[in-house]
């Protein structure tokens, strides 16, 4: 008996009331359903319209009106499922339904109304706004549905970058890294399509979902290896290297260094051109600065001035490297040189600000010192730093002659930034014991030490990829 059943929203004929079929449309039929389960959209629509030619050529053949009318109707399920659905249609229309087997008689009203709605002129632009509509909602299991339902109303390379976009909103980051890669060979800048691609990837341990960023980066790296993959890698191994205890962390940064020379050795393979990609040059940043910073962790100081040179050599005006190379120098004249250099840049973070407000403070330039350390609180420091800073503008403002209620609201704001930090507590402790006196704090007595590290901001997703996304949704 013959039985029609919807599959990815389709309508499909199994029959056990007809001839067999000629092997090569079974074949061809499977081969259109694993495509389609892949994703290769033009793949299974080529294998499907082959597999309904073989049957409507068999129809041709049979001698028997009834055998003749049920091949066309799976003729035309063939022709449906490969999106072929004016085909479908036409062909659904010549069947009798009264010569169908009873079992899929009532069927073709049904099969007729879906393929009739899918072949209208509209249809493509029906989806797309459902879709988007949808989208917008944060309904992504529901729009993945969807597509699989409705595969051919978008082709194949926007519809893989779809699907690897509602994965990475699924947290399915191994079936997003695979979707990526089919839409790869779809983009007209390979480079630029892996950018979005790890944009996810590099914003995760942010979330504190390190261990989700490694499972997706080692993902895409394996899929699409090159400088982009490389290099998020080896930021994303920084990352896991910071979750760890210290005497844990250097295997970690051994392992991110090694992805880090694969990726600039990349990096530097590509023509001047490609290396000017705003995102890509956030992604170098940030990953120079974890190398550098493992690095000196490693002990390997010669390393990391290695490198702030090269990716000098590289991109002059990048701040990071000269900061490093600063940091490593300091309190050289050619550490200040590079610090001023470094805050000269676009986007300097904090860290060269740090070091000339301790630099001018070491001068007596306490106004200059304070100005810096506002210019350095501007650049975001994490809690320590921040608390650290407000604590120099209170020890400066103590030598300008401010009164001792503002200096104290000054310690008082560094302690409420970050309660317990050693070098605040000490600098407050001892000006209370001093101004109790009536004098000035001995300037020996302040601790203004520098760690010997700086915390690398967090890299933000590019708004680019939900741009990209919606300019596919939305219908033109």
């Amino acid at each position: 008996m013959s039985a029609l059943r919807p599959e990815a929203g389709a309508m499909t004929l199994e029959s056990t009331e007809r001839p067999e079929p000629a092997d090569a449309a079974t074949l061809a039929a499977a081969e259109g359903q694993a495509a389609l389960g892949r994703g290769d959209t033009a793949a299974a629509a080529a294998r499907f319209v082959e597999a309904g030619e073989i049957l409507l050529r068999e129809a041709a053949g049979q001698p028997d009106h009834g055998d003749k009318t049920l091949l066309r109707f799976l003729a035309a399920s063939q022709f449906y499922k490969g999106g072929a659905y004016g085909r479908a249609l036409e062909l659904a229309r010549r069947v009798e339904a009264r010569i169908l087997p009873s079992g899929s008689r009532g069927l073709l009203p049904r099969f007729l109304k879906d393929a009739g709605e899918r072949a209208a002129p509209d249809y493509r632009e029906r989806m797309r706004q459902a879709l988007f509509a949808l989208y917008r909602g944060g309904q992504y299991r529901r729009v993945m549905d969807l597509l699989k339902d409705h595969p051919y109303v978008y082709d194949p390379g926007p519809l893989a970058f779809l699907r690897a976009v509602l994965c990475e909103e699924l947290g399915l980051w191994r079936a997003a890294a695979s979707f990526y890669a089919k839409a790869l060979p779809t983009a007209k800048d390979g480079s630029d399509f892996v950018l979005l691609a790890v944009g996810r990837a590099l914003v995760l341990p942010a979330q504190g979902r390190t261990d989700e960023a490694w499972e997706y980066v080692s993902r895409l790296r394996e899929l699409m290896p090159g400088a982009v993959t490389n290099l998020t890698a080896s930021y994303v191994l920084y990352c896991r290297a910071n979750a760890q205890a210290v005497g844990d962390r250097l295997a970690l940064h051994r392992e991110q260094l090694a992805s880090f020379d694969a990726g600039l050795s990349d990096f530097e393979a590509l023509p001047p051109g490609g290396r000017n990609h705003p995102e890509l040059r956030a992604i170098v940043s940030v990953a120079v600065d974890a190398a550098l910073m493992a690095s000196m962790r490693l002990g390997e100081k010669g390393r990391a001035r290695g490198y702030a040179e090269r990716v000098m050599r590289l991109d002059p005006d990048s701040p990071g490297p000269l900061t490093v190379r600063g940091m490593l120098d300091y309190p050289s004249a050619a550490a200040v040189a590079d610090f001023e250099r470094a805050a000269a840049l676009a986007n300097p973070g904090y860290a060269p600000f740090l070091y000339l407000a301790h630099h001018a403070f070491s001068e007596d330039r306490f106004g200059d010192a304070v100005a810096l350390c506002e210019r350095a609180l501007a650049g975001n420091p994490g809690r320590p730093v921040a608390a650290q800073l407000v604590c120099w503008i209170a020890v400066c403002r103590h030598y300008q002659g401010a009164s001792a209620e503002e200096v104290e609201g000054w310690f008082r704001r560094a302690q409420e930034i970050d309660a317990g930090n050693a070098q605040v507590q000490a600098n407050y402790e001892a000006f209370r014991e001093t101004i109790a006196r009536g004098q000035k704090v001995e300037k020996s007595r302040w601790e203004t030490w520098l760690g010997d590290e700086r915390e690398i901001p967090s890299p933000s997703d590019t708004p680019r990829r939900r741009r990209v996304v919606e300019e596919i949704l939305v219908p033109h």
